[in-house]
């Protein structure tokens, strides 16, 4: 072994003249490796970073929801309450009416039909100032009786035109017509 040789453990005999190669060798492979180690660290922190970001996100869009079932629900319980005394009132309502229809000596009912009028159409005049009175009415209803209820409005309409010849109505007319079936 000459004075030029080193021993180096685990690696054997080298001569200086390969020092100077080693040494860049070893300062190349030590600044790779602290490069990748800041590299790594700062994308660690960039995660770390991204994922407290989207975390807070989380848990605000959780609070969000939370809020959003609690108002359901008080909507849905306000909405059982609220049914449950409509269906308390209309119970009583029914309980109201009589259990069989009245009997008036001035009220008949006829066949399937009833007739709800206002007297707009019984006090209807024609052009010369004449009423058409609640005769008339009866004798156009009696006419109607057989046709659907559309049918029975639309034939005392047609007759009350056909009755003003023209002339302005000068009251409202309303009707309801209900159907048996």
């Amino acid at each position: 072994m000459d004075a030029s040789s080193i021993f180096l453990p685990n690696l054997g005999i080298l001569s200086l003249s390969m020092m100077p190669t080693i040494t860049i060798f070893s300062l190349g492979l030590l600044g790779l490796l602290l490069s990748m180690s800041v590299f790594l660290a700062r994308n660690f922190a960039q995660t770390n970073k991204n994922l407290e970001a989207q975390l807070i996100q989380v848990k605000a869009l959780s609070e969000k929801t939370i809020q959003q079932e609690r108002e359901k629900a008080q909507l849905e319980a306000e909405n059982a309450r609220k049914t449950k005394e409509l269906e308390e009132a209309r119970q009583l309502q029914l309980s109201m009416l009589p259990k069989t229809p009245p009997v008036l000596p001035h009220l008949d009912i006829a066949a399937d039909t009833v007739l709800f009028l206002s007297d707009g159409l019984e006090e209807m005049f024609d052009p010369q100032g004449e009423i058409l009175g609640a005769a008339r009415v009866k004798a156009l209803v009696a006419e109607a009786g057989q046709k659907t209820s559309e049918q029975v409005i639309t034939h005392l309409k047609n007759a009350g035109k056909a009755w003003a010849n023209g002339r302005a109505q000068e009251d409202d007319v309303t009707m309801v017509v209900l159907k048996v079936k």
